[in-house]
């Protein structure tokens, strides 16, 4: 999400807040179609709610002055943008976890006497922010504004302190986008390939088979009958065994 990018979700939660309202819808118009090529490492985390993370671009001046860089210094321009962010930054809720649905507040500040407060704080920062330009440093000593201005809420750690995130990051958001394009065509299944054929049983080499037998002598094997034997007739054995007998009767006559 780009900072004061109104319609990229960066909306201020008190619309009656009419310069912070313009300011939002500046952004949009300016910084909408850039924010993919920004590149990631400068983004900012926010938070995370569920299993989402947050993260912030931010932007170095408020919208309502960027038409005018070519026109005026930028060491006026940054000295005008501290307290002119106090200002617009009264019409968000930026200690709110940017995952949670935020009503819409009507009133249009939180509260004078606090906002009375950080515009006079941010008066000595603006001029360090112009003499800081010029190269005279920060004569004032005040510290550097944050990315919410003075007096704003600092932004959490990043979850790369933790340990949560990959230490090396994209180059850009839009490379970002790219990688998980090739990353989801490397993960869908990849077609089928065609059945192939198989091989015609012709073609294999057939095992040895044993020799079938003449079809002439299979069928006379099979209608030859087989010898009956005359149950009368003296078997060859007996034969044998009445020869010796005859022979010892006439030796004995």
């Amino acid at each position: 999400m780009r900072q004061y990018d109104g319609l990229g979700g960066d909306f201020p939660v008190r619309p009656l807040n009419l310069v912070a309202t313009l300011n939002s819808l500046l952004g949009y118009g300016l910084m909408h179609g850039e924010t993919v090529d920004e590149p990631f490492r400068q983004a900012r985390f926010q938070g995370r709610h569920g299993d989402t993370g947050y993260y912030l671009v931010e932007t170095d001046l408020v919208p309502l002055l960027q038409p005018l860089t070519p026109l005026v210094p930028r060491a006026i321009l940054k000295a005008i943008d501290a307290p002119l962010r106090v200002l617009i930054e009264d019409a968000y809720d930026r200690d709110v976890n940017p995952g949670v649905p935020t009503p819409v507040n009507w009133r249009p500040v939180t509260s004078v006497t606090r906002l009375a407060a950080r515009l006079a704080m941010s008066i000595p920062v603006a001029v360090d922010n112009f003499t800081e330009e010029i190269g005279l440093g920060r004569v004032l000593g005040t510290d550097q504004p944050g990315t919410f201005g003075v007096g704003g809420p600092e932004l959490p750690t990043g979850p790369a302190a933790e340990g949560d995130v990959e230490d090396v990051a994209p180059q850009s958001l839009s490379e970002t986008a790219a990688r998980h394009r090739d990353r989801a065509a490397d993960d869908e299944p990849a077609e089928p390939e065609e059945p192939t054929a198989p091989a015609d049983p012709q073609d294999e080499p057939l095992a040895d088979e044993p020799e079938a037998e003449d079809p002439d002598e299979a069928e006379l094997e099979e209608t030859e009958p087989a010898q009956e034997q005359d149950p009368d007739a003296p078997s060859e054995a007996e034969d044998d065994t009445d020869e010796p007998a005859d022979e010892d009767a006439a030796d004995a006559a």
